[in-house]
């Protein structure tokens, strides 16, 4: 910056001293065209040669004074050579100044390119210092991350040390650290129940404390561990009655050195008791004689216990894997194996008889049990399947329906022969009495009754004996009731008995042989008509009940039946009127039979009796 200074100022004198010459130049122009102005007038006076006589002006053709106009000129021109002069000398400093001006930018030329050059070298050592500035901060945020990665380290193992002392003094493990002497290192709290230690206890052997184990081997174990360097495990009991899982491990440092050994302590007496229950529960499977099977939620098999083995002849492996629907005859059992799902998905439990399959392809039939299994949620997670091979039970109970067929049959046979013996005897009297000649009217009428008699007889007992071809059909039960009603309430009316209807509105179908069920409410209506030969009243009551049965229910006001005579109602031939055969309630049960229903009495005497009559309600 200095080099520039003086360069400008040198140009500067350089340009004054120009005009310098060029003000001289002008004076001498002037003071050439004012000698010539004066050397062409007359009267001019040439000056006279410089350095002797007299340097003043001389007029010309003239020896008197000059006049005044020459005077000035002289005066002019001597002010302009004397100006001449000093611009001369003037313009001679110039010039000298004008040299020392050019040496001096010489100088701050050769100043200025070694200014440059340190400039140059600043300038290098600028990026040096630069680049060395660079690799400081380079080398700052390496460090900062080193740092913050060191301070990370330093908080994770604060954390890790804290989660270590906050895992010691909190979990329900006993834990003892022993070092390579079998010294106390750390200990859990929950250790603290059965060895006697306290936080002064650290550093000392092992051996030195009580415990309330009763292993006795613990030091030795240990020992053995630490030396081996192999783990130990062990269940122990202590003296207060609890049951731990011991494990010794080797205590290895972070470059596998071994620097001691860990003992832990955990409290199975829980788990302990659970698998003893399970024990016991596998026990009773094993061992069960009921047929025992459990499957998947999709009825494929998982277990099936010895007993369903010996009974099938099927292994536990040949059994495994294969579906439930498979190995029944669900075509006979009371619902479809659809239904059954439906059942056991539902949460229910399903019960019935099933025939199964053994291994040969025979069948046997077994009273079974389905139930669904759920977790602690609710949620299904296995079905279970309890059976009983009934088979032999099935034989021996129809072996005791034919006992008790025989045995009816010869009670029927003894009762149709006294209740056909007296029409005979009737109608062989009067034969005989026609024969001999006695002939009147009464007697072909009475012998009409009693062979209308035995004809009713024999029409009960063939409803009874053959097999009819049922044509079921969805009716409504009201429609049937009011119609029954309808057909014997001129005879209710003949005994001065009154009939009250309370019927349910919205009444479901009953699905029934409609001529059937029409003979057993006839039959129920007609037994209390007769039953009050004074009269009385007959109640009619049909609701649908809880159970999905459809309920029936006469009620009247008659003397009642003896509780004696309850139990043999139904029964061939066994009747409380006297002029019944004991047929008719007898078919009535026989027509529920097939039905599906069932006819329930209650009777107290001088009070009245109550018929129910339920049939199931079809969906």
């Amino acid at each position: 910056m200095a080099a520039e200074g003086l360069q400008a100022r040198a140009a500067q004198e350089n340009a004054a001293a120009t005009d310098g010459d060029y003000g001289c130049g002008i004076v001498r122009q002037h003071a050439s065209r004012a000698a010539e102005t004066t050397s062409g007038a007359p009267g001019f006076v040439h000056p006279g040669p410089a350095g002797g006589g007299d340097n003043r002006p001389q007029i010309a053709g003239s020896a008197g004074p000059p006049s005044a106009e020459a005077v000035a000129r002289i005066d002019d021109n001597e002010r302009i050579m004397k100006l001449e002069r000093e611009l001369w000398r003037t313009e001679e400093r110039l010039r000298a100044r004008s040299r020392e001006l050019a040496a001096t930018i010489e100088m701050l030329r050769s100043a200025q390119d070694r200014l440059a050059a340190n400039d140059d070298r600043l300038q290098h050592a600028n990026d040096r210092l630069r680049h060395a500035n660079e690799a400081v901060h380079s080398l700052n945020e390496e460090l900062a991350a080193v740092n913050a990665a060191f301070q990370s380290q330093i908080r994770e193992l604060s954390e890790l040390r804290d989660d270590m002392v906050n895992f010691f003094e909190s979990t329900q493990i006993g834990m003892v650290l022993l070092d390579r002497h079998l010294c106390i290192r750390r200990f859990t709290p929950a250790i603290t129940k059965e060895i006697n230690l306290l936080e002064i206890d650290c550093g000392r052997p092992l051996a030195h404390l009580s415990h309330n184990f009763g292993y006795d081997r613990l030091v030795e174990a240990a020992a053995d561990v630490l030396e081996k360097q192999t783990p130990f495990e062990k269940v122990i009991r202590s003296k207060r009655g609890v049951w731990y899982n011991l494990h010794i491990m080797p205590y290895r440092t972070t470059g596998g050195e071994v620097s001691g050994v860990v003992l832990s302590f955990v409290d199975i007496t829980e788990l302990k008791l659970y698998n003893e229950e399970l024990l016991k529960l596998s026990y009773a499977l094993e061992q069960s004689p009921s047929l025992v099977m459990i499957t998947d939620v999709k009825g494929t098999v998982e277990y099936v216990n010895p007993t369903f083995v010996e009974t099938t002849g099927f292994t536990s492996l040949d059994i495994r894997g294969r579906r439930l629907e498979s190995l029944s005859n669900w075509s006979l059992a009371d619902d479809s194996y659809h239904a059954v799902l439906c059942t056991l998905q539902a949460g229910k439990v399903w019960k019935g008889e099933l025939e199964s399959v053994r291994i040969d392809g025979t069948y046997y039939r077994e009273s079974a049990k389905l139930v669904p299994i759920t977790d602690n949620d609710g949620r299904t997670i296995h079905y279970l399947k309890l059976s009983e091979d009934i088979t032999g039970l099935r034989h021996a109970e129809q072996m005791l329906q034919k006992n008790e067929m025989l045995s009816a049959m010869g009670q029927l046979a003894a009762g149709i022969a006294h209740e056909i013996r007296n029409p005979l005897t009737s109608l062989k009297g009067f034969t005989k009495l026609i024969a001999s000649g006695v002939a009147k009217d009464s007697y072909t009428d009475i012998m009409m009754n009693e062979l209308s008699r035995i004809e009713l007889i024999v029409g009960e007992l063939l409803v009874l004996a053959k097999p009819q071809v049922l044509d079921f059909a969805y009716k409504e039960a009201d429609v049937i009731l009011r119609d029954v009603v309808m057909l014997l309430e001129s005879q209710a009316h003949l005994n001065n008995v009154e009939i009250l209807c309370n019927f349910e509105e919205h009444l479901p179908p009953i699905r029934c042989v409609e001529n059937q069920i029409k003979q057993v409410f006839i039959n129920m209506i007609k037994n209390g008509i007769e039953a009050m030969p004074a009269g009385g009243r007959i109640s009619i009551r049909a609701e649908l009940g809880a159970d999905r049965y459809l309920h029936v229910r006469f009620s009247d006001n008659g003397p009642g039946i003896p509780e004696s005579k309850l139990a043999r109602l139904g029964q061939p031939f066994f009747t409380t009127k006297e002029k019944g055969t004991g047929l008719g309630l007898t078919v009535c049960y026989k027509i529920m039979d097939n039905h599906q229903g069932a006819i329930r009495f209650e009777s107290e005497v001088g009070r009245g009796t109550r018929v129910t009559v339920s049939l199931p309600v079809h969906d």
